[in-house]
């Protein structure tokens, strides 16, 4: 396991000669891999029904998860729904009562860029003997994602429970809370003295490793390395910090191992002495405080060994960390905003060929991203209105110009729809109007979501989507505001649809080098990119994993970084003081398409739709009948109102209920002429340090 863990060069970062650090404590750097966390979920039912005949119902919650990192990786989409729920716990048995409060928990790994299915089945107990469900009775199920639950208000959620057979089955409510402490940061700093000497023509090269004790084998693992030191058998390293998480998983009493070794070229490091000790023992034996080092093979063979040098603890200390949920159960939104690329090199989006065609039974890529990413943060956003733009398309509202930036809807009032749902159809309703052109440009889109998050600062977090097919034309300018967008509580996630050349989106991504423009430095990086062919075969969630797996590190970056603290969390309603069905969260339908029009529902997880011919989105709605009228200009969309599979954008949603109009849909007049975006305006500032965009983008400080 050490060896695996030294390997090579890249374990070992010279120090020098000197045994000495004089580095100060630096902030804690969170790794994207430890910014998960723990949740704790409690049970409680209400009104069940009373199944027993001589007594009231014995129920009992088993709950079953879908293990989606594991299942999925190699699952298309339909295979996804066929994999097999896995039993994670279940709760106690609550005898004789029909509004139990159940003492079992369950404790989940939380993962804010996928979708952990959950399963909560009631049963009442008839069989105590046996241990299979089918032989007890099924009171009734819920299922919804751990998102669902933490997102909700006071991370509580209140459903009926389901029978395929039987009505009033009673309530089920599963509440989440953080495990504390997990997310805690203990502080260190060690140095050691009067080392044993290793190295035949010199002294030792020492450094120090930390490992805790595993819960099923015999091997430690490491979870910290220092750097090490030349020539020298006193040694003071640097000071550390390392989540809690990754020291012992939470357990302060679990053991672990400081080890001190000799650094060899070769990779055979070889071990000087260990201190074995808990985070508890080191907290309370407090600064200063020295223990033994020991080498178990020189003890063996001397009965008057002491030992092979002295571990100083010079500081330890646990400080707690704020949590991406601390912010979430507070109240802080995160929430969506959609930027589609409407440039010809998409291809016409009537051909078969075209990255924008719409077919019958299948979703495009465009359509794929939206809804794999947009099912993840529906979640976490309470109004769920989501700002939607097109670029590089010639717009009926500006006289067939070109714009780098115009809402999708043709709303320059009002850019924002209702939902996931929302967002596919006005992307069908832009790609009815516009017309594909050029180039592709980054900044307009940017500054436009910056205008949101610099607006919204104190209460929501922003993501901007841009979905894009083609390499960036207008590189300085992006990362010109990709430089000042890094000051505001804003991630960029570009996914690349298509075969084109994404290499300047590399560039973007900085995850090794910041971006800087004319000499600033970017805060803190923001921008993830990723090719969407890497997961064009697999389940959406793959796809949303990974755009989103860095979300919550940029998020608590920018409250670190601005010193913000979480509000106290949102407290809610008590289950038990009497349910309406106002308060009642509705069972799972992740989107209802068609703009609730239709009477059944669909989600991401059950893509089992017949998609209409979508070549031509209706562009009218009468109200009255609830049926698209026919732009006289284009063929006739192949409408069925009486299908009976999901149809997509069959009817229009609200927003566009008025016929429409070119002459009565004109955007202010900032937006005329040249649309949306002026770089020659970039540089001028005002008296207030604030960038003037004299041709309609909002001001914001940077």
């Amino acid at each position: 396991m050490l060896s695996s863990f030294f390997g090579g060069n890249s374990s070992s970062s010279s120090g020098g000669n000197s045994s000495q650090s004089s580095s100060s404590q630096q902030p804690l750097q969170i790794d994207p891999l430890d910014a998960s966390t723990k949740v704790e979920l409690t049970i409680s039912c209400n009104s069940l029904p009373n199944l027993d005949y001589l007594s009231k119902s014995d129920p009992q919650v088993i709950l079953y998860i879908k293990d989606n990192i594991k299942q999925i990786n190699n699952l298309s989409s339909s295979m996804y729904m066929n994999a097999n729920w896995i039993e994670y716990g279940r709760t106690e048995v609550v005898w004789d009562n029909l509004n139990p409060k159940f003492v079992k928990s369950f404790i989940l790994d939380y993962r804010f860029e996928t979708n952990q299915f959950l399963k909560f089945v009631v049963v009442d107990i008839d069989n105590e003997k046996s241990k299979n469900v089918n032989d007890q009775d099924l009171i009734g199920e819920m299922q919804c994602t751990l998102a669902e639950i933490v997102g909700s208000k006071g991370g509580r959620i209140m459903k009926p429970l389901i029978h395929p057979h039987h009505l009033n089955r009673g309530y089920i409510s599963v509440r989440s809370e953080e495990v504390q402490g997990v997310n805690d940061v203990v502080s260190l700093k060690l140095s050691a003295t009067s080392l044993d000497k290793k190295d035949w023509f010199g002294k030792s090269d020492p450094f120090v490793v930390i490992s805790r004790a595993p819960l099923e084998d015999t091997d430690f693992q490491p979870v910290y390395k220092s750097e090490y030191y030349k020539n020298t058998l006193n040694a003071s390293w640097k000071p550390f910090q390392i989540q809690v998480q990754k020291l012992n998983n939470g357990d302060y009493e679990r053991p672990l191992r400081i080890e001190v070794f000799d650094w060899n070229r070769s990779g055979a490091h070889e071990l000087i002495g260990y201190v074995a000790i808990s985070l508890r023992q080191l907290l309370d034996g407090g600064n200063n405080k020295k223990y033994d080092l020991i080498n178990p093979e020189l003890q063996k063979k001397n009965k008057k060994y002491k030992n092979s040098g002295i571990l100083s603890v010079d500081y330890v200390g646990v400080q707690k960390v704020n949590s991406f949920l601390d912010y979430v159960r507070g109240g802080y939104d995160i929430s969506l905003v959609v930027a589609i690329d409407f440039t010809a090199s998409n291809g016409d989006p009537t051909q078969p060929s075209s990255l924008h065609f719409r077919s019958q039974n299948q979703l495009n890529d465009y359509q794929k991203a939206i809804l794999g990413v947009g099912e993840i943060l529906n979640y976490y956003d309470k109004d769920k209105q989501y700002p939607v733009y097109g670029f590089g398309a010639k717009i009926p509202t500006n006289n067939y110009q070109v714009s780098h930036c115009f809402p999708a809807n043709f709303n320059w009032n009002n850019p924002e729809v209702q939902g996931v749902n929302g967002i596919l159809d006005a992307y069908n309703f832009a790609l009815s109007k516009c017309v594909l052109y050029g180039p592709t440009n980054f900044a307009g889109i940017i500054n436009t979501a910056a205008s949101f998050a610099q607006r919204d600062a104190e209460t929501t977090y922003y993501i901007l989507l841009i979905l894009t097919d083609g390499e960036i034309c207008d590189m300085e300018n992006t990362i010109s505001e990709i430089v000042r967008a890094s000051t505001l509580p804003l991630s960029i996630i570009i996914v690349g649809i298509g075969n084109a050349d994404f290499g300047k989106m590399d560039v973007l991504d900085a995850d090794d080098n910041p971006l800087v423009s004319r000499g600033v430095k970017m805060s803190r990086d923001i921008v993830q990119f990723v090719p969407f062919n890497n997961y064009k075969n697999a389940h959406p969630s793959l796809l949303a994993k990974e755009v989103l797996a860095e979300v919550p590190t940029q998020f608590l970056s920018y409250m670190q970084q601005h010193n913000i603290k979480p509000k106290p969390p949102i407290e809610v309603q008590s289950f038990y003081g009497g349910l309406q069905q106002s308060q009642m969260d509705q069972p799972t339908n992740a989107f209802t398409f068609n703009g609730g029009n239709n009477a059944r529902s669909a989600s991401i997880s059950n893509i089992n739709v017949s998609l209409v011919n979508q070549q031509q989105a209706p562009t009218t709605m009468n109200a009255t009948t609830s049926v698209p009228l026919q732009d006289p200009t284009t063929p006739s969309p192949q409408y069925n109102p009486n299908a009976t599979s999901v149809m997509y954008n069959q009817v229009p949603p609200q927003q566009y209920n008025n016929q429409y109009n070119p002459q009565m849909q004109v955007p202010p007049q900032q937006y005329n002429n040249q649309p949306m975006y002026n770089p020659q305006m970039m540089s001028s500032t005002n008296n207030q340090g604030q960038y003037n965009y004299n041709n309609g983008f909002p001001n914001y400080k940077i």
